[in-house]
């Protein structure tokens, strides 16, 4: 909660990301960082790409998601009309279980990531999901992704708004 007021100052503005990313970052040692926005009758699109390693890698590798590989991703087969009270809903994947190798080689080897916690929340006929990444498994670090899911309805308010303001 400590990282959050510089999040929520910064919605509708450019640094949003950045400071998205920080807080994500102090609160749940993510080493990337996606938000993407998908309706039923447009296009997923990027709102959020930040990573910790060299610039511009998680848009790119975010990009290259979106034009390829967005149907193989198991989060988009699942049911996510049911969350828990504030309608979010958690998945935590691990890049090994992926079906499909090749979405597994370009969007998680080729960065040395090893898993994926996703919030995902529904408004409307709009479906927003942040998806944590890691280099490493996810060994004693479920005390992260409790802690992330303890602020997720704060920090998907603010995401929400900051999706408002600039769309």
């Amino acid at each position: 909660f400590e990282a959050l007021p510089s999040v929520i100052t910064s919605i509708g503005h450019p640094e949003f990301s950045g400071k998205l990313f920080d807080a994500i970052r102090a609160v749940a040692q993510a080493e990337y960082i996606t938000v993407f926005i998908s309706g039923r009758q447009s296009r997923a699109k990027i709102l959020v790409a930040e990573n910790s390693g060299k610039p511009g890698d998680c848009q790119k590798s975010a990009t290259l998601y979106l034009e390829r590989y967005w149907n193989f991703d198991p989060a988009n087969k699942a049911n996510t009309r049911d969350g828990d009270k504030q309608g979010i809903w958690y998945l935590h994947i691990k890049a090994n279980d992926l079906q499909s190798t090749e979405y597994r080689s370009a969007c998680y080897h080729a960065l040395g990531l090893a898993e994926r916690f996703s919030l995902i929340q529904n408004r409307g006929d709009e479906t927003m999901r942040v998806n944590l990444y890691y280099h490493s498994r996810s060994d004693g670090r479920k005390t992260c992704f409790e802690q992330v899911t303890e602020c997720a309805p704060l920090l998907m308010a603010a995401i929400w708004r900051h999706y408002d303001c600039v769309a």
